[in-house]
């Protein structure tokens, strides 16, 4: 593991500095990590509350508004947030970006295929009904109640018309191969 720490021009390596400054970046970057990030994710969520179906960026005034009225919402998301931030330092996930849902880049051509169109229909059939297709592990709220994430309303899809999927994206597949063969006649 690395001890170098970089930003802009400047490199340090961690190693060769004093325990006392080790221990004020520490101090800093954790005070930094449950003040200023989880607060910046409270005052994004609370954005996403109040803007609702409204497509207008909301007001300061509003923002404020709705915390004072549901603080123990508030509350709750942030303690939420903590606990993800201290779970994440103790495995050793913080800083490490996961991908949302099952990567394309690992999948067979086939099962790529069949997952990007039922993930079209799905973008579809939400855009439709005026609702956003959720990114990472957000969730998108059906008018019924129901919260969905974006793998889970992929693999719902699937499983009522999978069939149909798979049978569409091998025609996808043989129409490269086919483009592709025919590139070689060339």
């Amino acid at each position: 593991m690395t001890t170098e720490l970089k930003f802009a021009d400047y490199v340090v390596d961690a190693a060769t500095l004093p325990q006392v400054s080790i221990h004020a970046l520490l101090s800093r970057g954790f005070a930094h990590i449950l003040g200023n990030e989880i607060s910046a994710k409270i005052v994004a969520r609370i954005r996403r509350e109040v803007k609702g179906e409204n497509k207008e960026v909301p007001t300061r005034e509003q923002i404020t508004a709705f915390r004072e009225g549901n603080e123990d919402i508030v509350a709750s998301w942030a303690k939420e947030e903590e606990e993800k931030v201290l779970q994440a330092l103790a495995d050793g996930t913080l800083g490490v970006r996961a991908p949302s849902g099952i990567s394309n880049q690992r999948l067979d051509p086939l099962t790529r295929e069949i997952r990007k169109i039922a993930l079209a229909e799905v973008s579809a059939i939400l855009h439709s009904n005026k609702l956003a297709l959720p990114k990472g592990e957000g969730k998108v709220v059906f008018p019924n109640g129901e919260a969905f994430t974006r793998a889970e309303l992929i693999e719902r899809r699937l499983a009522k018309h999978g069939e149909r999927i798979e049978k569409e994206a091998k025609k996808v597949l043989a129409n490269v191969e086919k483009a592709v063969a025919d590139l070689s006649d060339i």
